[in-house]
């Protein structure tokens, strides 16, 4: 009739790693909480002459850095970065030499800063001449 291997033990097991991987982000959060509290209460005072922050405070800190430093993707970006890595190697692996050199040269003039400091170089050379 249906997929016999989803029985209730089946959703009891997916339930209960949920349940276990909610436990630990918690005491994770908890403990980097606590670690960035001490490392804070130590080392900015003495440093930088600012206040000893409260656990809560640490906890605030740490989230809004994330907010804005580390945003609250969905890890997706890292799949898509490998599968572009993936591709670009099949197709550095099927140019031939003449290619890849070919290749190399039109990225170094498109990414090479010594390329434009040369550049600009000879332009300033031949407006001083």
């Amino acid at each position: 009739m249906g997929n016999t291997s989803h029985t209730p033990f089946y959703f009891a097991k997916k339930v209960g790693k949920g349940i276990a991987i909610a436990i630990f982000i918690i005491l994770a959060i908890l403990l980097f909480g606590w670690v960035f509290m001490h490392l804070w209460n130590w080392l900015m005072p003495a440093i930088f002459g600012l206040t000893v922050i409260t656990f809560k405070q640490a906890i605030g800190i740490l989230i809004m850095s994330k907010i804005l430093f580390g945003g609250f993707g969905n890890g997706s970006g890292k799949r898509k970065d490998h599968r572009w890595k993936s591709h670009m190697k099949h197709k550095w692996e099927s140019m031939s030499p003449d290619e890849r050199a070919a290749f190399k040269k039109k990225m170094e003039s498109r990414w090479s800063m010594h390329t434009e400091q040369t550049n600009e170089d000879s332009e300033e050379d031949s407006i001083q001449a």
